[in-house]
């Protein structure tokens, strides 16, 4: 843990905001910065994983993106129908 002093001294880019894709967030001031972790949490089958993902592929900055709920083939299908404007279904 840092002193506030430490903190001001070593942050360099810690906290400055992150690219936003999502306009409706934009509207609510709602922020990712960088270094701080951000959670999305709602109930099951609410579009969390689909929500993080549109995040990755359109956030303009290299992420890592991990989901423990989905297999390869559902993350793959997701992505390549985002990027393509392609139906999930049909991409399967």
């Amino acid at each position: 843990m840092y002193s506030l002093v430490q903190s001001a001294r070593i942050k360099g880019a810690a906290g400055e905001p992150i690219p936003n894709p999502s306009r409706a967030l934009q509207r609510l001031d709602v922020e990712f910065r960088r270094g701080e972790f951000s959670l999305a949490a709602a109930g099951p089958g609410t579009g969390k994983s689909l929500f993080a993902l549109n995040l990755a592929l359109y956030g303009s900055m290299p992420v890592m993106y991990w989901s423990a709920d989905s297999n390869a083939t559902t993350q793959l299908s997701r992505a390549t129908a985002m990027l393509t404007g392609e139906n999930v279904r049909d991409v399967k």
